[in-house]
């Protein structure tokens, strides 16, 4: 006797229906460092599946609820968005995403933010909330004259409702937002600023967090420490807590040549470390605007440990007990003056990185004292060809066996000063005939019969320089 979908109990319905919402696959956060190509995986056609399948009667209806459902914010819809959905689908919302493009300057109110704030408290399943557009920002409207701050369509506008729902310590749509990202360039460095001070105050219980930290405009003197402290210590103030509870940060750091730009770096991963105790992965990329182009963290500077004026060919022993026959050298993180440089151990003991940290990456860029060989034009000479390409394979080899070599020798002098830490990065600029393009080498912390070891990849994610993409590689084997 054959059986129908309905002669199945609520419970397997039900389960049925967590299988087809394909909400459920994708990854919370959705996003992750900005050198990763966005993925747009807040899309409104995740929720087909399960709607159709909730539309197959009243029965599965009532038993499977509508869930994970993701709105994205066209410039089209702006301000009109939430007057589209009805209300049982406001409920079933789970992630919001603010489209790239420019919005238009006849708004009512200045941007879609404040649309989407006054609506907040009909979306109490919300989890995560990307911006990636919404010019013209408040503050170049303002200055072009397109509002009359006797209208109250200003910025103190969005103030003033942003402050009012802060000082309610409570706003149904984001209690359970544990997932921002309004790490935008299409958001000038003001505006970026303005939402990371004032939304997350709103965001009670917050986890993941990727932001942009920009140089305002016409700004002479910018002090980052201040103003990332500024809004979580907002937080701590809201919520009476000790702590914010973040679990992963991704930050994007601006590229200057000015020394109050440089000498602030170390300070922000700093700051991080103290005001997010609970943090497991960590990453900040600078970024070169002008050159459109991924920058260095700090540098990595190795070499061989020097006794009785000789180099070791042999290996020195270690705190744990294990050998050691490389000197590591990083850039001083409280200035980033490289004529004091720092050791491994100074730079934790400054940091002093929290013990739940399991991924730390700056972007340490090492230099292992030879340079990557690369392979010369092939020419009409086919024995010529093969020659060349079988020295280069062996220049290669060489070189690159020393680079594994260091960076675990690297990676096991890290886990020693942070035995929280499993996995990490380190990165190599590309050579003369692709100098655009970055090499990530990754390692990662293995245990085998209660011994401490490093795996390091044998070959490394090459990242181009078309706005980072990857090269043959997917997002989950970037992490």
């Amino acid at each position: 006797m054959s059986t129908s979908l309905l002669d199945l109990s609520n419970e397997i319905l039900q389960l049925i229906g967590r299988y087809v919402n394909q909400d459920l696959a994708i990854p919370l956060p959705s996003y992750g460092p900005h050198w990763i190509p966005r993925q747009n995986l807040i899309k409104p056609s995740t929720s087909r599946d399960i709607s159709a399948y909730r539309a197959t009667c009243r029965r599965i209806r009532d038993s499977c609820r509508l869930e994970g459902v993701h709105v994205v914010v066209m410039p089209s819809n702006g301000l009109t968005w939430d007057s589209e959905i009805s209300e049982d689908m406001k409920k079933a919302v789970s992630r919001v995403s603010f489209a790239e493009g420019s919005y238009p300057n006849r708004f009512s109110k200045i941007t879609p933010w404040l649309s989407f704030i006054d609506s907040m408290s009909q979306l109490p399943r919300l989890e995560e909330m990307e911006i990636l557009g919404g010019r013209p920002c408040a503050s170049h409207a303002l200055g072009m004259g397109i509002y009359n701050p006797q209208s109250g369509d200003t910025i103190e506008s969005l103030k003033r409702n942003l402050n009012k729902l802060q000082i309610s310590k409570s706003v149904n749509g984001l209690t359970n937002l544990s997932s921002l990202n309004i790490a935008t360039e299409q958001i000038c460095q003001s505006c970026s600023i303005f939402l990371i001070q004032n939304l997350i105050p709103l965001l009670p219980n917050l986890k993941y967090l990727k932001i942009l930290l920009d140089i305002p405009h016409n700004r002479e003197i910018w002090d980052p420490v201040k103003i990332f402290k500024e809004p979580f210590n907002k937080w701590k103030e809201i919520y009476e807590k000790d702590y914010i509870p973040l679990e992963k940060i991704y930050i994007q750091y601006p590229y200057s040549g000015k020394r109050e730009v440089w000498k602030n770096w170390g300070k922000v991963i700093k700051i991080c470390f103290k005001l997010f105790p609970k943090l497991k992965e960590f990453h900040i990329t600078t970024f070169n605007k002008i050159r459109q182009e991924l920058n260095f963290g700090t540098y990595l500077i190795c070499s061989k440990m020097i006794v009785n004026n000789k180099s070791l060919s042999s290996t020195q022993p270690l705190k744990g007990g294990h050998l050691k026959r490389w000197k590591f050298e990083v850039m001083n993180m409280e200035d980033g003056d490289w004529r004091d440089s720092w050791t491994f151990e100074k730079m934790i003991n400054y940091l002093q990185p929290p013990p739940t940290i399991r991924l730390f990456d700056p972007v340490i860029v090492i230099q292992p004292g030879e340079s990557r060989p690369y392979q010369l034009p092939q020419n009409s000479d086919q024995s010529t060809n093969s020659y060349d390409s079988s020295r280069y394979n062996g220049l290669l080899m060489k070189y690159e066996n020393l680079l594994i070599e260091q960076i675990t020798a690297a990676a096991e002098e890290m886990i020693e000063l942070v035995p929280s830490l499993e996995e990490g990065a380190f990165w190599e600029r590309g050579i003369e005939n692709s100098y655009d393009d970055w090499y990530r080498w990754t390692w990662k912390k293995v245990i085998i019969n209660g011994v401490i070891t490093v795996e390091t990849s044998k070959k490394p994610f090459i990242l181009s320089k078309d706005r980072f993409k990857v090269t043959s590689l997917s997002r989950d084997t970037l992490r």
